[in-house]
Parts: structure tokens; sequence; C-alpha cells
């Protein structure tokens, strides 16, 4: 089946008019979209889990037959979008879980866990554990991404396409600070405007080292997700504190004189449409619950004698035998707390495109496609 005939659908947002529309395709059928001929942009991603293409699969998948944060085997946004445009998308490195990070030669630079430019990220070993640095994620920073990326490459050339996305893991970083003090609160914030203010920075950074067609895509609103029945914050003041975050992020790059020569993605506008007419789309469970089944997987990995099972409850390790029912993976929205299953990352990776094709700011990337440059 090709990819044009999978799930069409377009959502403007910022107040321009939604339309929505289905075609009765399948998340599996989807997968099996052949890649499109146009084959002259390479992809390079960097960013968290959202977009982590396999850092730790080696051993998710020996163990468990996850790898992606995601309803596994499927495929996530960035390696979908990697598809259109007749790429494949590996991970940069491998490694965490006992095992130090070892170049695999993709370009998808993004690690589950990861911080904007902090550490320790989300899922790292305790600090003064052994080899902490890859006892559990490995969790490199965004920043550190780019400047290995750079160190590599020295630059960006002219047909590569960069994804960026980040801040979630300083959100939730810094709202487990609050959970435990709640005296935190004005630190934390701090904290989260400075993530944002970083993400910025870094933007502006691939920009000048030659980056021309960059998307950019901001927190979406994980007040809709699992997570938020999970946290003794009121889910107002989780939607607050991201717009904050989105905010000060477009700030910025309109400071630096970037937003119109980035592809800026609003996630959080799109989160919301998608939850809203979750049914049109083909989702049976939207904000509810997880396609993955946490008690499943800690029970796993139990019986394989890991320590502390309750490490290995989310979607990383997730694949069909823990789904919480066999369609899990088309029916649910979240995979886990946060993770969008197989059929919302389609959903996502399709939004992405349309937003690319009708950028002013990468008009130069369809002479790419047309094999012009």
């Amino acid at each position: 089946m090709g990819r044009k005939q999978r799930i069409g659908f377009v959502i403007g947002v910022a107040g321009v008019a939604t339309a929505l529309v289905l075609a009765k395709t399948s998340p599996t059928a989807a997968q099996q979209a052949t890649p499109t001929e146009r084959v002259h942009v390479k992809i390079v991603s960097f960013g968290d889990s959202l977009s982590d293409v396999g850092t730790y699969a080696p051993f998710a998948s020996r163990l468990f037959n996850g790898g992606r944060f995601t309803t596994n085997p499927g495929t996530i946004w960035t390696q979908q979008i990697a598809s259109y445009y007749g790429d494949v998308l590996r991970p940069a490195f491998v490694g965490g879980f006992g095992h130090p990070l070892t170049p695999e030669g993709g370009f998808g630079y993004a690690e589950g866990g990861s911080r904007v430019a902090l550490q320790p990220g989300i899922g790292e070993a305790a600090a003064g554990t052994p080899d902490e640095a890859f006892a559990l994620q490995t969790a490199v920073p965004i920043k550190e991404q780019v400047s290995t990326f750079l160190s590599q490459h020295h630059n960006f050339a002219s047909n590569q396409l960069v994804l960026i996305n980040g801040g979630a893991n300083d959100l939730f970083f810094n709202l487990g600070r609050i959970e435990n003090d709640p005296l935190k609160l004005p630190l934390a914030l701090i904290a989260i405007e400075k993530a944002a203010i970083q993400l910025g920075e870094l933007v502006q950074r691939i920009h000048r080292a030659g980056g021309q067609h960059i998307v950019v895509m901001d927190l979406a609103d994980f007040s809709k997700a699992p997570l938020a029945q999970k946290v003794p914050v009121p889910k107002v003041a989780i939607q607050a504190v991201i717009l904050g975050f989105n905010e000060t992020l477009k700030v910025v790059l309109f400071a630096h004189g970037l937003l119109n020569k980035v592809v800026l993605i609003d996630a959080f506008s799109f989160m919301n449409q998608v939850v809203a007419q979750g049914q049109a789309l083909g989702f049976r469970t939207t904000s509810g619950g997880s396609a993955c089944n946490a008690r499943e997987e800690t029970g796993a990995a139990r019986r394989l004698g890991l320590h502390d099972p309750s490490i290995f409850s989310d979607s990383l390790f997730c694949s069909p035998a823990t789904y919480s029912e066999p369609k899990a993976d088309g029916d649910y929205m979240f995979a886990d707390t946060v993770h969008p299953t197989t059929h919302f990352s389609l959903l996502l990776a399709q939004y992405v495109e349309q937003q690319i094709a009708t950028s002013r700011s990468t008009r130069g990337l369809g002479r790419l496609l047309l094999g012009l440059q």
C-alpha cells in the first residue's frame, strides 16, 4: 500500500480552521507503506524519547522485544518522516543498561530520558551507582547530542532535514522536585523556562552550522496524557507551565530571527485536536489508559531476575505480548503515561509532513525533492 493511501488528515492550529479526514487504514498497513522515490533528503534527529529510534534497543529488544518508546514493533514519528522522504533513520549510538554507548553510524542522536542541557536525565542511574553513566538510560543532553554531531560532521549539509524536540524531561524532572518539596516551585519554573531558552539557542546553533531545513517541536499538552492522573499537580497548572515553555521558545526563536526560518510544530494544539476528535480518528481510548500493560512488563522483568522490576514498566519494553489488548497499538493514543502509540505517531508524522510542505521556511526542500539541488 502506498504512503498516499494511509490515514489522511489536515489539522490547522493557532486559530486556523480544523479539518480531519480519516481513511480506514490500520496502523499495521500504514507501517508497511512503500517509501517514496525521493531519496535526496537525509534526516538528522536530536531530542528525547519521543524521537529516540533505538538507543537502548540492543537491551530492550533482546529481553523484552521492545526497543523504542512506543507500541513496539511500531515505528515513531521521526522514522515515519524519514521513510516519507526515502531515508532510513538509525541510531547514532546504542548502549545503556550496563553497556557504554558505541557508535552505530546513524543520524538519530535523540536518547530517551534526555533533558535539553542538563543531567541527570529521566531514567538515569542514581549517583554513586557503578558505571552510573550507562547503568540504565544514558540520557545524553540534547546540547551534547548537537555537539557530538558537529564534532563528527563539522556542519549540516544542504540536503539534511533536521528534526529537534526537547524540554519534556526538564518538565518532568522539575515537576518531581515540586512533588517532593512544594517550596521549590519558583526554582522549578525558572529551570523549565531556562530549558526553553536553551532549546531555542540550540536551534540557532544548528542554523549557524549550516542547517537550512529545521523542524522544531514544542511541548505537547501532557495534561491530556495518563501521566496527569498520576501526579499531584493540577492539570491546569501543568498546562500553564507547558504554555509558558512554548511561548518562551517562540520568543527566543523570534529574537534570533529564526521564527520564519524554521518549521515550528505546535504539538500542544495538535494533541488537543487529536484528543478532541479521537473517536473520529479511529481511537477507542484517548486519554484514560495505556496501550502497554505496565504490570505485565514488570512481571516479565521479575521473571528475568532483573533488579528493581518497576524500572521496566514503560513503553521502551513494550511488545505485543504486553499490550493491554491485541489491537492496543491502534486503539489507544498513549503507549504508556506519555509516549504515543504507533497510531498516534503516524498521525503526528503526517501532520509534520504537511507543515513542512506548506512552510515558507522549507521551500528549498521542494527543489531537493525534485532533484534540482
